[in-house]
């Protein structure tokens, strides 16, 4: 999906993986894990189509065939991927930071018994 289209813009612009995670203020090993798939590429969007001057929608397929011919997929792509995307991140922060907050009462109540 986006990673397909990233990697096709990178070898449209003649980058290397080097240049483009250097001009994204990025390691090229995260670099290279957005181009796998294997990496969260939505906190990297915004730096991505500035960079390439785009529209971010230029980086999604553009319907539902290009992503995959299943009952599941009815997405009015990309807009509800994105807002997915989106309040899935903000779920995850919102974890994270009840994670944090857990780690910080634990090591506080350790503290009293020690």
């Amino acid at each position: 999906m986006i990673h397909a289209q990233l990697k096709k813009l990178r070898h449209k612009h003649n980058l290397s993986q080097e240049q483009l995670a250097e001009e994204l203020c990025i390691s090229q090993s995260t670099y290279a894990r957005l181009e796998n798939g294997s990496s969260n590429w939505a906190k990297y969007l915004e730096k991505i189509c500035k960079y390439f001057n785009l529209d971010a929608v230029k980086l999604f397929p553009t319907n539902e065939n290009d992503v995959n011919n299943n009952a599941q997929n009815k997405l009015n792509y990309p807009v509800d991927l994105i807002e997915q995307i989106l309040k899935y991140e903000d779920k995850l922060d919102a974890q994270q930071n009840l994670i944090i907050q857990l780690v910080r009462k634990i090591d506080s109540l350790e503290k009293r018994t020690l």
